[in-house]
């Protein structure tokens, strides 16, 4: 049963009304992407199903996917990303019977992508949610880890698949060929959060809320972090048309994640062209931006790799 047709079957509702406390649910899709959708009753109280069962693979696959995303937040939760000011979305439950649908909590507030947006074109400080983001994902980072790593990413690989949508292949592989060679880099291995975009990252008033954790994988530290910069490079350049008005919150961002870390701010900034650059390209490759903003996208990775570069002597 495909995820549109499971979403409103009598099982589900049954699923989401027992979680609501509710009945005679509202059900909203949200986004375009795997089937998501809202489940409301009269008095507002809601839950969010995620189905996994529309992914194109086996269900055992499927099966692992969802799962992973279920005990990721669960574990990081269980490490005291319960509660404010810092925390991770709350997972219900799964049900593989049911689309390998994952339950979880609706969290309202302000995503960071609207304050982005309100920062860019209108002057606004954000300086309290983007430092609240370097100190939750210092708490992702140093969460007690689960009994297995997912994984941890093939770099070699992921630059690959960043490259192969670009026609500069050839000039961008040799920048990154000279910074694989820094790999292992002097960093720990750390849960990631994987995806933490600005659509992630819920700003709640007194807190960061992060969810999504589908991604969650494996990883040095900067990856996270490079995504992060990444954006806030992106969305002043959209919005505001000047890229360098982001500057001050990414180095708030680092200096807040070095602070609760502990990891040293130099060596974390050292290696954030890298994955600043590789986090340009990804979002490079969206189709609806227009041509020359992708343009400019792949034209800033090569010159964050190439500052980076320099920045470590080569």
């Amino acid at each position: 049963m495909a995820g549109h047709e499971i979403a409103y079957s009598k099982d589900v509702l049954a699923w989401a009304s027992s979680l609501t406390g509710g009945s005679n649910l509202r059900v909203v899709r949200l986004g375009s992407g795997r089937p998501v959708f809202k489940y409301e009753d009269e008095e507002k109280n809601s839950v969010i199903i995620k189905f996994y069962g529309e992914d194109g693979v086996e269900e055992a696959e499927e099966f692992r996917r969802m799962h992973k995303e279920f005990v990721s937040i669960s574990m990081l939760r269980d490490s005291g990303l319960d509660r404010p000011p810092h925390r991770i979305v709350e997972a219900f439950g799964e049900r593989a019977d049911l689309g390998f649908g994952l339950a979880e909590e609706e969290v309202r507030g302000w995503q960071l992508s609207r304050l982005l947006i309100d920062a860019a074109k209108q002057g606004r400080d954000i300086s309290r949610p983007v430092g609240a983001v370097g100190e939750l994902l210092a708490k992702v980072h140093f969460a007690r880890k689960g009994d297995s790593n997912w994984w941890v990413p093939d770099w070699k690989k992921r630059i690959k698949e960043a490259l192969s949508p670009n026609k500069r292949v050839a000039e961008l592989a040799g920048l990154a060929k000279q910074w694989v060679e820094y790999f292992p880099l002097p960093l720990p291995i750390v849960p990631l959060h994987g995806d933490p975009n600005p659509t992630n990252l819920i700003w709640e008033g007194d807190g960061i809320t992060a969810i999504d954790l589908q991604m969650f994988h494996y990883g040095y530290p900067v990856e996270d972090l490079g995504e992060v910069a990444a954006e806030l490079r992106h969305f002043f350049a959209q919005y505001a048309g000047n890229p360098w008005l982001s500057e001050r919150y990414i180095n708030l961002l680092y200096s807040r994640y070095s602070e609760s870390s502990g990891l040293d701010f130099g060596v974390l900034t050292d290696f954030n062209p890298f994955y600043m650059g590789l986090w340009e390209l990804a979002i490079s490759s969206n189709p609806w931006l227009p041509p020359a903003r992708r343009a400019w996208l792949v034209e800033e990775a090569e010159r964050c790799w190439k500052y980076g570069l320099q920045r470590i002597g080569r």
